[in-house]
């Protein structure tokens, strides 16, 4: 039986029971009664557990206070900024993982989970418009999926696992900067590693405790967001969880996991928007993606 059911905290990657308090008393910095909330380190893998969890009500007040789905001032400097390049990049890299060559031809079905504001899911419809995806997320389908026939909007949350596997299993699905938010990531990745069509990829990203950024900027690290993110892995831990459900679905030597450390690329502006370091201005310079390494992991599973 799951640590979580027996009701004893454990670290839903590793499932270790070893808790080390790391940070505690932490509020949203937005909400700032929304808290306070205890950071714990697990001893085995590495990860960030926030115990005790917050509340479904708790967690329904803090997202109806966001703008998109996120703090207002992320998402002003996100359609100031748009994170072209980044979605870009877990394009072309849950391609490679996938094994499929980004040509416009290929017909796929993909699965774009915790879709957002839709940026992922019309890069995919734009590039291959003669796949078929399906966008999830707990709002309404935003005005940037208008008119692209080869998407569905479903919306569902992810605060627990869901019964009901897709009507067609997805060849691909991707879940960005999703899993933190997650009282239950395992449950989640289990779901949808086992909705996966044979051959079927899942990539996903989220920050990682085991960078330097964190360990330098503690609580000053800009995925440190008590009581929004609410586990973090390290690749240890992401690696443990993957191997363990995988090996449980499919059996041993069927099917591949891919776990490393990843930058992905910000616009100029967005990052120095984000420390209060530029103004207004877009375009040129600003508009221009850079590398900075502030700590997030991809991962992958493939079915063989």
């Amino acid at each position: 039986m799951d640590p979580f059911e027996q009701g004893h905290t454990a670290c839903p990657f590793c499932k270790g029971r070893d808790l080390e308090l790391l940070h505690a008393g932490g509020s949203h910095p937005y909400l700032k009664d929304h808290g306070p909330w205890d950071l714990h380190l697990c001893r085995h893998c590495g990860s960030l557990v926030t115990d005790p969890l917050p509340s479904d009500a708790d967690l329904q007040r803090l997202y109806a206070s966001f703008k998109g789905g996120m703090i207002p001032s992320i998402r002003q400097l996100r359609d100031r900024y748009p994170l072209h390049a980044w979605y870009e990049q877990c394009m072309l890299h849950a391609l490679r993982f996938a094994g499929r060559e980004p040509d416009p031809g290929q017909v796929f079905r993909w699965m774009d989970l915790g879709a957002g504001g839709g940026e992922l899911s019309a890069l995919l419809s734009e590039r291959f418009p003669l796949s078929k995806g399906v966008a999830l997320d707990v709002s309404e389908r935003p005005h940037s999926l208008e008119g692209l026939a080869n998407i569905d909007w479903v919306r569902q949350g992810f605060s627990e696992s869901q019964d009901v596997p897709p009507e067609t299993p997805p060849d691909l699905a991707l879940s960005i900067t999703v899993i933190e938010h997650l009282a239950h990531p395992d449950a989640f990745l289990r779901q949808w590693i086992g909705a996966l069509a044979p051959k079927g990829c899942l990539y996903l990203t989220s920050p990682r405790s085991d960078c330097t950024a964190f360990r330098w900027m503690g609580r000053r690290w800009p995925y440190y967001l008590p009581g929004e993110h609410l586990h973090i892995p390290s690749r240890e831990g992401m690696s443990i969880l993957l191997h363990r459900i995988c090996s449980e679905l499919f059996g041993a030597g069927n099917y591949e996991v891919h776990v490393h450390s990843v930058v992905l690329p910000y616009p100029l502006g967005y990052f120095l928007g984000y420390f209060g370091l530029s103004g207004k201005r877009v375009g040129g310079i600003y508009s221009m993606p850079v590398r900075v390494p502030t700590g997030l992991l991809e991962a992958a599973v493939r079915r063989k």
